[in-house]
């Protein structure tokens, strides 16, 4: 790998650990110093747009900042780039029927860096029983997780098991398996949470069962709109 796929990585690593704020000027990765040059790049990477805004700012103001201010401006550029990303349609979302379907290296991302996405460490020791997998990553080198959500089919409803997603990609996966859902023949999606999270659930259209003390969202049949000729 030449210099700039080393630190970049690194500093992605940083940004998914929300460790950016960490960066120090020159710091050596593995042998190479960190500059405000590496910084600039991702950004680029994460938000051009941002990154326009900047530049274009550095280019009709002089600015007297040493070298080591501009490091400290441009690393908190580079979080607000981060989350802005997160929260783009950079992400796809695949669907899988079991883990080992998924590619070696999906595996490897989703082991290493569902941890740093999901609170609840408990549902992350077995990746395996499971029906469907619902994963929203990139598709760039290297990858980035998006978020993930593991469902099981029981009595007839779609029971998701584990959701944790970046905020602003929660939104996009459940819109998916609300759309994915009317395929797999089942009348509901069922789920239960914390009272913390309540809301986000109830905008996206769940209710609240009382008698199951879980939170419901219908489906309706799918249908074909095909005609027969």
């Amino acid at each position: 790998m030449n210099r700039d796929t080393i630190v970049d990585r690194f500093i992605q690593h940083k940004a998914q650990e929300r460790k950016i704020n960490t960066l120090g000027y020159l710091q050596q990765i593995q042998g190479y110093k960190l500059t405000s040059q590496d910084l600039k790049r991702n950004i680029k990477k994460y938000d051009q747009r941002l990154f326009r805004q900047i530049s274009q700012k550095y280019s009709t103001q002089q600015s007297e900042s040493t070298s080591q201010a501009k490091f400290s401006q441009q690393k908190k550029v580079l979080q607000q780039a981060y989350r802005n990303f997160l929260k783009s349609d950079a992400f796809t979302i695949d669907v899988y029927r079991n883990f080992q379907e998924m590619s070696e290296d999906l595996r490897h991302i989703l082991q290493t860096q569902s941890r740093k996405i999901c609170r609840y460490k408990m549902f992350l020791s077995d990746f395996s029983p499971y029906d469907y997998y619902f994963i929203s990553s990139t598709h760039t080198e290297p990858m980035i997780l998006g978020g993930f959500c593991f469902a099981c089919i029981q009595d007839q409803s779609l029971y998701i098991k584990v959701l944790c997603t970046h905020k602003g990609q929660g939104s996009r996966l459940l819109q998916y398996i609300k759309g994915y859902a009317p395929f797999l023949n089942v009348s509901q999606i069922e789920l239960v949470c914390l009272p913390d999270v309540l809301h986000f659930y109830e905008k996206e259209g769940f209710v609240y069962s009382k008698k199951d003390k879980k939170m419901i969202y219908p489906i309706e049949p799918w249908r074909s709109t095909s005609r027969r000729l």
